[in-house]
């Protein structure tokens, strides 16, 4: 059920993968096979705008997906 809503999150534009445990954020139209974010259990899907909102309230871009927003 959740591969589901997964693929209809990402056809209305929720490309953006971001993990609630570390508060890493990854792309997913640029994946990196270091990312591991298919491994992850509590995520959710979060659009541009959103993904550009929450980097302002202290989450991280991923180092190898999200160069540049990672902020070490």
């Amino acid at each position: 059920m959740k591969k589901t809503l997964d693929w209809l999150f990402k056809l209305f534009g929720c490309t953006y993968k971001v993990n609630l445990r570390t508060k890493e954020i990854h792309d997913l139209k640029n994946p990196h096979g270091n990312c591991r974010s298919d491994m992850m259990s509590k995520y959710k899907l979060v659009s541009k705008k959103k993904m550009e909102q929450l980097m302002t309230e202290g989450y991280n871009g991923c180092r190898f997906c999200l160069k540049k927003y990672d902020k070490g």
